[in-house]
């Protein structure tokens, strides 16, 4: 079967797939100032970033009045450094206050939007070299259209950049492993990859790597009782280039082993991970001493050992919330599993089975549970749908002829259209929510059943090749009109936001005058400005003097109808605000600003 595309500017990256990740890129960044950053972690690494860039300190991130070392510094300072340069294309005088929290919003999440663009460019690259052009675009479309894969883009936090170094790292591993030998490049850019992950998120990208191998290994014991020997096919495509056969996979023959050029090739990579991850660890020692100790009992250990900040879930967790974090391809999950089992023996398919189960079997032993956690295995699960399709496009196998297979797109279908029907929930008058964007709405629902509509026809005509790219189209469109029309002018979900802005208009911008109550959403400290600080105690404003009270509270209707009349009586309502606190559980909540008199 030819390639599918035509070389393209970039050497070795086919003309269909540079489409594709032009159009993904596109959809990272659309939208990411105008749409509020989202729950806890979000806004603390974004305030935590733009407290680095205004204090000037890389070595010991803060977060308002605490460090934060839970993670190494260098989402910090990719973001502070966004930042940085955005603030020089738009400088503060020329900007509203909501454009400059906006501007600030926009470069946090920039460095991630860039980071999951590499990423697509390099898998992209790797997949044409291992399995060719055909194999490349449907590995590129299923990975860059991925639910997770599209949020993590899009939000400020570590994953999208981990991801980067973790897949550089497990490409430098598949190549070793493959051709049986460390080729002095593929050591280095695997030590830099691992250094800079460690720097990114800390040993996670070690673990990963482990449990591949780890996997792998199992495999290899397993299939040398059966007598099963490793094909030299690829894994996806028949028109595997000539360079990337393994001819020597079913000969038996490989290169000699010379001890001391191993030893060697570890100790200089160990010397380049460490020359990498070495100095901030002795400068944040030096700053905070045993600070790196607290941090891998809190973050590591107490993490794997116990879930932190109520992050939990059963057995199975990550196989549950795959419905929608592997969505749309989710769909095609169970053929590709079954045909990757039956194709184990291929180099390639094994080792993305490897990938996938086990880091996922790490992610599911450690109890802090959240859905990002499983990013990693992300471009090994998308190899291992790519070549179901491939296979399926080919008429390979007939697993989606069957009724179940056709009863299963129906049941696709149907989700889609509660997907996009699913805006019109805040229409409810309990809810009380005011200018809702009824447009961008119809838009959602109308463009939902018009995919979930093609997706289905396409697939019971058996038009294999269409019905697959519709699925990513689906995405892409549904995606974007979200994160274009209804996300930013659902103002329902721009509390923090305006909140935030109220206080700056007003001039409640100084240190130590305002307090939240009962509304501590993260994100209001970056809308405001930095200067809020929590206040703990739910009964503060009846149980201290109003001459100890700072200017301004920013409190919920519950503490102003539980407060006492007579604090009351020192107090000025200047505004209310109604909307969804999502990171406290989804309560919906008027938030007052109230003055002292």
């Amino acid at each position: 079967m030819p390639p599918i595309a035509r070389p393209l500017s970039y050497p070795g990256v086919p003309r269909a797939c540079v489409v594709v990740i032009l159009i993904c890129a596109a959809l990272y960044l659309v939208g990411n100032g105008r749409v509020s950053l989202w729950d806890r972690d979000e806004p603390r690494y974004a305030q935590a970033s733009r407290q680095m860039l205004d204090s000037g300190d890389r070595v010991v991130p803060m977060l308002l009045d605490e460090p934060r070392i839970n993670k190494p510094p260098l989402i910090y300072w990719c973001q502070a450094a966004s930042m940085a340069a955005f603030r020089t294309v738009a400088p503060d005088a020329r900007l509203s206050i909501d454009q400059r929290m906006r501007r600030d919003a926009a470069a946090a999440r920039f460095p991630s939007s860039v980071a999951m663009a590499l990423t697509l460019l390099l898998v992209a690259a790797a997949m044409t070299r291992f399995v060719g052009a055909d194999g490349a675009f449907w590995t590129v479309l299923i990975f860059g259209t991925s639910g997770l894969v599209i949020m993590a883009a899009k939000m400020c936090l570590t994953d999208a950049v981990l991801l980067m170094f973790v897949t550089v790292a497990q490409l430098c591993i598949y190549t070793m492993w493959r051709d049986r030998r460390a080729r002095w490049p593929v050591v280095i850019a695997f030590a830099v990859a691992t250094g800079l992950g460690l720097l990114t998120k800390g040993p996670v990208v070690l673990g990963v790597n482990g449990m591949t191998l780890l996997v792998l290994a199992a495999f290899t014991l397993i299939d040398s009782r059966k007598g099963h020997p490793i094909a030299a096919a690829s894994a996806i495509s028949r028109d595997m280039p000539p360079h990337a056969v393994l001819d020597y996979a079913s000969s038996g023959e490989r290169p000699p082993f010379r001890w001391v050029t191993v030893a060697l090739k570890i100790l200089v990579a160990i010397v380049i991970i460490a020359t990498i991850f070495g100095p901030w660890v002795v400068a944040m020692q030096h700053r905070l001493p045993g600070g790196l100790v607290v941090t891998l009992n809190k973050d590591v250990w107490k993490r794997m050992t116990q879930p932190l900040e109520q992050h939990k879930g059963p057995p199975g967790y990550y196989l549950l919330f795959s419905l929608a974090s592997f969505f749309p391809w989710v769909l095609l999950m169970p053929t590709a599993i079954k045909l990757a089992w039956r194709h184990r023996t291929e180099p390639l398919i094994r080792f993305s089975l490897a990938a996938v189960i086990g880091p996922w079997i790490m992610f599911e032993c450690i109890q802090t549970k959240l859905p990002h956690y499983v990013l990693p295995c992300f471009p090994f699960l998308a190899i291992l749908v790519a070549d179901c399709v491939a296979r399926g496009v080919r008429g390979e196998h007939d697993e989606w002829a069957k009724r179940g297979w056709r009863i299963a797109v129906a049941v696709f279908a149907l989700i889609v259209v509660a997907l996009g029907v699913g805006p019109w929930a805040a229409a409810a008058p309990r809810l009380n929510f005011d200018r809702l964007p009824y447009a961008a709405m119809t838009i959602v629902t109308v463009a939902a059943v018009a995919c979930a509509a093609r997706v289905h026809v396409l697939f019971a005509k058996g038009r294999i090749d269409r019905a697959c790219r519709a699925l990513g189209v689906t995405m892409i469109v549904l995606m974007a009109i979200l994160f274009t029309s209804y996300l930013p002018d659902a103002r329902f979900l721009h509390l923090s936001e305006e909140v935030g802005g109220y206080l700056q208009s007003i001039g409640a911008t100084t240190k130590g005058d305002v307090y939240m109550i009962d509304y501590k959403e993260d994100s209001l400290p970056f809308y405001q400005g930095g200067t809020i600080r929590p206040q703990r105690k739910n009964d503060y404003l009846a149980t201290e003097p109003p001459a100890k009270w700072p200017t301004y509270f920013v409190i919920t209707r519950e503490i102003w109808n539980a407060t006492p009349d007579a604090p009351k009586a020192h107090l000025d309502v200047l505004r209310t605000f109604h909307g969804l606190a999502y990171a406290a559980k989804g309560r919906v909540v008027d938030v007052m600003v109230v003055k002292r008199k």
